[in-house]
């Protein structure tokens, strides 16, 4: 009846991508790319994850929090609540006002999701948004490949604990949890494990055999080289690319 309908409600979740002033993106990557091939990199990864978050079941809605405005323009054209900042201080920061603005429109909990994952699929979400256990709070995370960083956390109530992103980031969310006496859930999922922060990470995405839209953003020589490589057609094309491609899942215990 009206009281299952309204348990069903409460379960469905909702995302929030943060996304900053791409024009100054991914600034570890500066001894491989210029600034701009990074922002055309950061823009098409910003495409893949909404292209991803869009395909996503199960989801209430889907959230942008930004001061970009290519960023809004395109959460608007996905059909996507945009959340639209006046001044941005630190990811957490941003989250935390993202998750507030969701919360009063009565969500009851959220994903946060980065967009530099350029192995996500719709269904490693999909596996981990199935974790949640609507009844009482708790947290699940999955954390960067170093196990120092969060990836992707998701949280019911939302504002169950502050965010607390940076290096290090885990051990912090892992202890917000612990003094709110909240079950905390490590997740592994490959496809979100991985992000695109440093050049290392660059050469392992040319490495990676798993399909991803972003390969075809690095330039040629970006593997190898020293020497900040010239933007590309292969990097202007990025952008019309898609994943039709999975990643398996399972979980830490």
């Amino acid at each position: 009846g009206a009281s299952l309908e309204r348990e069903k409600e409460a379960s469905v979740p909702a995302l929030l991508i943060p996304v900053k002033d791409l024009r100054q993106a991914k600034q570890r990557l500066a001894s491989r790319l210029p600034q701009a091939s990074r922002t055309r990199l950061a823009e098409a990864m910003m495409r893949h994850t909404f292209e991803v978050a869009a395909r996503v079941r199960h989801v209430d809605r889907v959230a942008v929090v930004s001061l970009y405005p290519p960023a809004l323009e395109l959460a608007n054209d996905y059909g996507m609540l945009t959340i639209p900042e006046t001044s941005q201080v630190s990811e957490s920061g941003s989250v935390d006002f993202g998750i507030a603005e969701l919360t009063r429109m009565g969500a009851s909990g959220v994903l946060r999701l980065p967009i530099d994952l350029p192995f996500l699929t719709p269904e490693e979400v999909e596996r981990m948004l199935a974790l949640d256990t609507p009844k009482r709070p708790h947290t699940i995370i999955v954390p960067s490949r170093d196990r120092q960083g969060t990836n992707a956390i998701w949280r019911r109530p939302g504002n169950l604990f502050p965010s607390a992103f940076g290096s290090g980031s885990l051990r912090r969310h892992q202890l917000a949890a612990e003094e709110r006496g909240v079950p905390c859930l490590l997740h592994e999922s490959p496809g979100i494990s991985f992000d695109l922060d440093d050049p290392n990470d660059l050469d392992d995405l040319l490495r990676d055999p798993r399909p991803t839209p972003l390969r075809r953003c690095a330039p040629p020589n970006s593997s190898g080289s020293n020497s900040p490589p010239r933007p590309s057609s292969r990097t202007r094309r990025c952008w019309s690319q898609r994943d039709g491609g999975s990643a398996s899942t399972t979980a830490l215990h």
